[in-house]
């Protein structure tokens, strides 16, 4: 149920958003339609999210209470079939008995008629009940997308960011070598070093600390 549910505001979801980009000359594409990697990652979100899961609880909830709603309208009909057997005796007079065999049923047929309005009240509270579910459900989903796309998109810029960390070590660190063999060629004193190597160092912790932080946001992810 949750899986067709799921599948079902997908595809009105998918079919509405086109609409909406065709309106404004101005719109952007869906981040799933410029990577499509991000959607399976979606559904497989959509499927296992807390978020997700007690909507449609929340929907199944408000359907049932609905369905309960509706019954009470409806008329009702009661029956009931049993097989008697009955003796009487008078006390004084003990000779005088008396003997009832036999089935007997009845049958009931009502309908609501001076509570109508109340029942009906309670059948519309239950249909802006299920509309409240579903819209909720739907916000919810809006949320849990919004969340993992800047999540998704966080992980790219992290990945960017450790590039540009790599690079900048590797440049201090080709400015390193190229000190140090000024200095084996006598074109350079030792003290020389002290800034490309610390220039090296702060590289270095630079990129792991951008390293640490992407493995972070990964594992969130």
């Amino acid at each position: 149920v949750r899986w067709s549910r799921a599948l079902v505001w997908l595809t009105v979801i998918g079919l509405a958003l086109p609409g909406l980009r065709a309106q404004s000359t101005d719109s952007v594409p869906l981040p799933e339609e410029l990577f499509p990697q991000l959607q399976p990652i979606l559904i497989k979100a959509l499927s296992q999210s807390t978020a997700m899961l007690t909507a449609s609880s929340a929907i199944t909830q408000a359907e049932a209470s609905q369905t309960i709603a509706n019954g009470m309208l409806l008329p009702r009909l009661e029956t009931s079939t049993f097989y008697s057997s009955t003796t009487s005796i008078v006390a004084l007079n003990t000779d005088i008995m008396s003997r009832a065999n036999g089935l007997f049923y009845s049958l009931a047929l009502s309908q609501p008629v001076f509570q109508w309005g109340t029942y009906k009240a309670q059948v519309d509270s239950a249909k802006i009940g299920v509309l409240i579910a579903e819209k909720n459900y739907a916000e919810a989903y809006r949320l849990l997308a919004l969340s993992i796309r800047s999540q998704f998109f966080g992980l790219i810029i992290k990945k960017k960011v450790l590039r540009n960390a790599e690079f900048a070590l590797k440049l201090a660190t080709a400015d390193l070598r190229l000190e140090e063999e000024k200095l084996r060629n006598g074109t350079s004193a030792p003290g020389n070093l002290i800034g490309p190597q610390m220039s090296v160092e702060e590289a270095r912790l630079s990129r792991d600390r951008v390293a640490a932080d992407l493995d972070q946001a990964r594992r969130l992810f």
